[in-house]
């Protein structure tokens, strides 16, 4: 007794097609979102290196404060 598959691979082929369809069609990204998306990223940047830098300045007193309190251990 002989069994065929009706698709090759994994996946049923309308699956596969639908797939390949949507990788194919990517969009490029209009400059609007893409400023849209830098400033986002320059606004997390500064904010992050801001954290950073009171982290780097105030660290050691947050540190010994908590521990002076007994808070440290419960990280």
């Amino acid at each position: 007794m002989r069994f065929t598959l009706r698709h090759r691979g994994l996946f049923p082929e309308p699956a596969r097609q639908a797939y390949i369809s949507v990788m194919k069609n990517h969009p490029a990204l209009s400059p609007p979102r893409l400023a849209g998306m830098l400033l986002a990223f320059a606004a997390f940047a500064a904010m992050s290196g801001f954290a950073f830098a009171m982290w780097m300045q105030h660290g050691t007193k947050i540190f010994l404060t908590m521990a002076e309190s007994g808070l440290s251990w419960c990280f």
